[in-house]
């Protein structure tokens, strides 16, 4: 069980923070996938976690499931920014859009990362919408390295982060029942971030956000809204509808780290 629960409200959350407190809270560094940073306003730097092999490949999207694996770090960095109008985003490509998977060993690289360059960059808070590992065993996906080591990595990362200031925020996961949480939003030293929505995780979270559909006010589609949400479908800047995405515990997340709750 996890520590303590918070309801905030979605329609003064998606408002924004005030200039000053948003100054105050310093840089959000943002792990995933992939990022399209010419599409989010503001100071916006990439950092390639992966390797550049990875980070420079342009990958030909087939179909839906591909976009939203493409799509989901630039929405993320989108929600952020939303919610945080000037804070600098350090956005962390730590895995590959071919599998949309982050690894417990890539996030654990990219933690380190932040580790070393939190105190240079004024870096407050990681923003983590994925799931790396089982959730309920709390144990990090592995893969050639001893399960164990990763952990430990993982949670001395993160305790270096806490002991720095920084707040590590994870999504709880989508769960509608059953009490369950994804890794690393298990381990204690974590913020897990929840969603009203899926209350298979909330009993678990240390936020939880409740609020409407998430509706960009810049990443733009050729969806309507009667078509559906458009984190599977080509995300730009012209076409005539607003990119819309549920209030999930990625959302969550996002708007968690940003406002640094």
């Amino acid at each position: 069980m996890k520590k303590l629960v918070a309801l905030a409200i979605g329609a003064i959350v998606l408002a924004g923070v005030a200039p000053a407190q948003a100054n105050a809270q310093g840089a959000i560094a943002v792990i995933d996938v992939n990022f399209e940073s010419q599409l989010i306003d503001g100071p916006v730097t990439e950092v390639c976690i992966a390797g550049a092999a990875v980070c420079n490949s342009k990958p030909v999207l087939r179909n839906a499931g591909e976009h939203k694996i493409f799509n989901h770090g630039t929405i993320m960095a989108d929600v952020i920014r939303a919610n945080n109008p000037i804070a600098p985003l350090f956005l962390l490509e730590a895995g590959t859009t071919k599998t949309g998977v982050i690894t417990g060993v890539q996030l654990s690289s990219a933690l380190n990362w932040v580790v070393a360059n939190a105190a240079a960059n004024n870096i407050r808070a990681v923003s983590f919408s994925y799931n790396s590992g089982n959730g309920a065993r709390c144990t990090p996906s592995s893969p050639g390295v001893k399960v164990s080591l990763t952990h430990d990595t993982i949670v001395n990362a993160v305790a270096r982060l806490k002991a720095m200031g920084v707040k590590v925020y994870a999504a709880s996961g989508n769960y509608g029942s059953g009490n369950r949480v994804d890794y690393p939003a298990c381990i204690s030293d974590v913020v897990a971030v929840g969603a009203s929505g899926f209350a298979g995780s909330v009993a678990k979270s240390d936020v939880v956000i409740s609020g409407p559909t998430y509706s960009s006010a810049k990443l733009k589609s050729s969806r309507t809204a009667l078509q559906g949400l458009h984190d599977s479908f080509p995300v730009t800047l012209t076409d005539p509808h607003p990119v819309m995405v549920g209030m999930t515990t990625s959302v969550a997340t996002g708007i968690a780290a940003a406002t640094n709750r």
